[in-house]
């Protein structure tokens, strides 16, 4: 019996193919159909199913704008939207960070209701982290997991650290706060390179490439959301090729080398325009539907200007390797959806 991995092997372009053009055209055809989805369920409040494609259809899969998504939709109305009553920038990264490290919405709203902090999460002047201890027992008490299932920190290392809340608490949140004393705010600021606040956020213990980026990417949030400029740098500055979108790049471009995929990222945003509207006008559409945050009226709308950047690209690369193996029915299967439970 084959194992999973050379089942997969098996079923993988050839690496003497530049472009699999098949590949290619269903990365932007899978991209544009989540697009639809977010559109047919939230501008023009359609009825489920939203989508004929069974795969997109019946399983679980993150909207092309992480921001939409709904962890991410918490933050954002809850931490960036009330920006005003934070006091300053240092208290807006703060609650931006810890909110990310444990990515919960569930357990900060109901520490929010509870204790009437905005966020959840108690000032960056205020924390004290034996009583945020005791406010995650709390939540566990109430049957919250105060942590996401989507990725894990704790590893567990004995001496004073047993549990998972004082592995975030002790390692992740006071290693941020020790940062955050020497200067990270200052740095995120006048960083010359997003490398430079990547490297700086990787040096916190508990947080490697991917929480790094994850942070980088909830600051281009900050001018998007409120009146406030940050730092200098913007989705399109900066990306990884994660392990997700690595097999994603195999699949379209299966010749290059580890050390080349980044450029794909590259090549791909700058062809989404290109690709979506042909995808569109195949599907008998008239138009793409992108997304824009409107400041003024706070509200999303459907916009008609390309804004798919590297940011998206390479997390769509993530959701398209998973679509591939769900296709071939090979490697870990995704979520169904619950509508279909």
């Amino acid at each position: 019996m084959s194992s999973t991995k050379e089942l997969i092997d098996q079923l993988l372009p050839s690496v003497n193919i530049k472009l699999h053009y098949g590949y290619y055209k269903l990365f932007y055809k899978t991209m544009y159909e989540r697009m639809k989805i977010w559109e047919r369920r939230n501008i023009q409040k359609r009825p489920f199913p939203w989508t004929d494609n069974p795969i997109l259809r019946d399983y679980k899969y993150t909207n092309v704008y992480r921001e939409l998504d709904r962890s991410s939709q918490w933050q954002i109305n809850n931490i960036l939207l009330k920006y005003k009553e934070l006091g300053n920038v240092e208290n807006l990264i703060w609650k931006l960070m810890v909110y990310r490290m444990f990515n919960s919405w569930q357990s900060f709203n109901y520490l929010q209701e509870t204790y009437g902090f905005v966020g959840g999460i108690p000032d960056y002047e205020d924390y004290d982290e034996e009583e945020f201890l005791k406010m995650l027992k709390e939540v566990r008490a109430d049957g919250i997991n105060p942590f996401t299932n989507a990725y894990l920190l704790y590893s567990g290392d004995g001496g004073e650290i047993n549990t998972r809340d004082e592995y975030y608490v002790y390692k992740g949140i006071r290693g941020m706060r020790a940062k955050f004393d020497s200067g990270l705010v200052d740095l995120i600021q006048t960083a010359e390179t997003p490398e430079q606040i990547i490297e700086e956020l990787k040096q916190i213990p508990t947080v490697a490439a991917f929480i790094a980026h994850e942070y980088y990417q909830d600051f281009t949030y900050i001018p998007i959301y409120t009146d406030l400029e940050v730092m200098r740098f913007t989705q399109n500055d900066y990306t990884n090729v994660g392990p997700g979108a690595s097999f994603g790049i195999r699949l379209i471009f299966p010749s290059l080398t580890k050390k080349e995929q980044k450029q794909a990222i590259y090549t791909l945003r700058d062809e989404a325009a290109r690709m979506l509207e042909k995808t569109a006008v195949e599907s008998g559409e008239d138009y793409v539907p992108y997304v824009h945050w409107n400041k003024q009226s706070k509200k999303y709308e459907i916009t008609d200007f390309c804004n798919i950047t590297l940011h998206q690209v390479e997390m769509w690369l993530c959701e398209f390797s998973k679509y591939w193996k769900m296709m071939y029915k090979v490697g870990k299967q995704r979520s169904v959806y619950k509508q279909q439970l």
